[in-house]
């Protein structure tokens, strides 16, 4: 009976409130002892690496070098993701207004800087004009604010510059698109002869979901350019349309997926540029200092006085994802999973058997600055949600990626295992009938 006894009294330590604390301390000083190990083990020079996290249920962050400022690279579109959905909310739908005289036979479209209109939404909008019996326009216009990306290619800028974002000053960062570039995009989409064969896979995939017409043979723009003057809505015989884009946590999954930067670009711009991030940072969170090194929604490096990279240290980083994400759980119905890649579920960009990680990765390639990262959460068995970055600034990018598999093993291990993540792998081609081409009216314009 004494052995019960004192075995009865064991298990009582064991699962009382102390002994579990330092259960879950000893878990945390070794996940920080195999990091520290795994980093080591790759080589990354002293102070060219951050490894961090915080967990669901406390507010500290742990990490080795936690403090240090860091490149983001492509995990800053994590931040612009969360931005969006915080500022518009995850049902948010763009709105492009075409406005149509049958006499004058002119378009005007007036967009509404939709970051995410790309080739399936130009073939839906060309498949409804046909059915509404449009398929000769003498001319076309439309304003600054209707964007193209036709095949999620770079933008050429004021500067000169491909894939760089030209800003104007400290603390403002403005896109600046020439007109000969927007004017290209317009004759790309509206003056040159539709591939058959594009459009009809893209028709094939949607499976019925869309109301697409067999062919776009025979449409024809004579004149195209810009206007940020709608002169067509003042015509007498004025038809006014609107065509929607996807819910936007769709179209944010896209990006991250495909870890587009000029989505995410335009898409942070679009939303206030740097001077708007810094005024959320430190309204929502008192956090705007940390905004200081941010300067674009992609990550990609600047080119402009010199080489400038959007930077942040891991702690504010891991931190901001958390945050954001809680609100996003419990005020949106939405959360990380909806925008980011579910690593092993989703095509993408790392992949992990356990389908238990959701994240975005970071890489940068230029000689002398090469970096790989990767940040998100963990769905783990011990402490949930554990939200980390790992940012690792090498030469070898081989063994950084190997680093950081190491790990994301590592925080497996030390909380318990994981748990799967139970999604559908997202559907990158899905358009819905809400985006056809509708009558312009009150409701169609309201804020969904």
């Amino acid at each position: 009976m004494k052995r019960l006894s004192a075995l009865a009294i064991t298990i009582s330590l064991l699962t009382s409130p102390i002994a579990a604390l330092a259960s879950t301390e000893a878990a945390h000083s070794q996940l920080l002892k195999d990091a520290q190990g795994t980093l080591n083990a790759i080589q990354v020079n002293k102070g060219q690496h951050s490894f961090c996290y915080v967990t669901e249920d406390e507010d500290k962050v742990r990490g080795i070098n936690a403090a240090k400022t860091v490149r983001l690279a492509s995990t800053m579109k994590l931040m612009t993701s969360l931005w969006a959905l915080w500022k518009l909310g995850p049902d948010h739908r763009y709105k492009t207004v075409i406005s149509y005289s049958k006499a004058n036979s002119e378009i005007h479209i007036s967009g509404s800087r939709d970051p995410f209109f790309d080739r399936d939404r130009l073939y839906l909008l060309l498949s409804d004009l046909k059915r509404l019996g449009i398929t000769r326009v003498q001319k076309l216009t439309a304003d600054r604010n209707f964007f193209l990306n036709m095949n999620l290619s770079e933008f050429e800028y004021a500067t000169g510059k491909t894939r760089k974002i030209y800003y104007q000053s400290e603390m403002h960062t403005e896109m600046v698109r020439t007109d000969e570039s927007l004017i290209a995009d317009l004759k790309n989409a509206f003056d040159t002869e539709v591939r058959s064969a594009r459009y009809g896979a893209m028709r094939a995939k949607q499976g019925g979901s869309v109301n697409l017409v067999a062919d776009l043979e025979g449409f024809q723009v004579d004149q195209i350019g810009l206007s940020q003057t709608n002169n067509v809505k003042s015509r007498a015989d004025v038809i006014q349309y609107v065509a929607l884009s996807r819910p936007l946590q769709n179209d944010i999954k896209i990006m991250n997926l495909l870890s587009s930067n000029p989505y995410a670009d335009e898409l942070f711009h679009s939303l206030g540029g740097r001077k708007g991030f810094k005024t959320f940072l430190e309204t929502r969170f008192e956090m705007g200092s940390h905004a200081n090194g941010i300067f674009s929604g992609s990550g990609v490096e600047l080119e402009a006085t010199g080489r400038v990279d959007t930077t942040m240290n891991c702690a504010a980083f891991v931190s901001l994802v958390k945050a954001l994400d809680v609100v996003m759980r419990s005020n949106l119905k939405a959360s990380l999973d909806d925008v980011a890649m579910i690593a092993g579920v989703d095509s993408g960009t790392w992949s992990h058997p356990s389908q238990a990680f959701v994240v975005k990765t970071g890489t940068l390639t230029g000689a002398g600055n090469r970096a790989k990262n990767l940040a998100g959460y963990a769905n783990t068995k011990g402490e949930g949600r554990v939200y980390f970055g790992i940012f690792i600034q090498t030469e070898n990018l081989g063994q950084a990626a190997n680093g950081i598999r190491e790990i994301a093993a590592d925080i497996s291990r030390n909380f318990g295992g994981t748990n799967k993540i139970v999604r559908a792998p997202f559907k990158f081609d899905t358009l819905d009938k809400t985006m056809a081409l509708s009558k312009f009216n009150s409701v169609s314009m309201r804020k969904p």
